[in-house]
């Protein structure tokens, strides 16, 4: 009688497990469709100067933005300021992220004037010689040396 028991009580346990539970799969919450190219926009707005610029996220779907400037900077943010001192044209990228996954939005925008005193930067100066230096300074990697390239002992 008591293998009875056992066995039966065996039986409900396993029958409670497999038909007690409701399948969480399917009741999965909407978080809504990723966003579009076209759902994102911005403006870019000189600044301060000719060379700062302001651009400012306009998209009709909210979330983070994720900028690349085109000039070797990235910034978060609905709201950046943009720094080109040289004249190019510019990639502006913009990257917004959602619950439902992201979109790009890229944009081109145009200098035509030239920062001189980005030249009397210290580091530009330690770099290449400034404008002073119209040779410029040549930069050689030893590669005879041990760990030239920070590698090895």
């Amino acid at each position: 009688m008591n293998k009875k028991h056992i066995l039966f009580s065996a039986l409900v346990l396993v029958g409670l497990s497999w038909f007690g539970c409701e399948p969480t799969e399917l009741d999965k919450p909407n978080i809504g469709s990723a966003p579009t190219a076209e759902e994102l926009d911005f403006t870019i707005t000189q600044g301060s100067d000719p060379y700062h610029f302001v651009i400012v996220n306009t998209s009709s779907v909210k979330g983070v933005a994720s900028w690349d400037l085109g000039n070797g900077m990235k910034d978060k943010g609905d709201s950046v300021i943009a720094y080109y001192p040289l004249p190019d044209t510019y990639n502006i990228e913009l990257t917004l992220y959602t619950k439902a996954g992201s979109a790009k939005k890229i944009k081109s925008h145009e200098t035509t004037e030239t920062d001189w005193s980005y030249f009397t930067d210290s580091l530009i100066i330690a770099l290449c010689g400034g404008a002073e230096d119209p040779d410029g300074k040549t930069w050689v990697i030893d590669s005879l040396t041990r760990g030239h390239f920070g590698v090895g002992p």
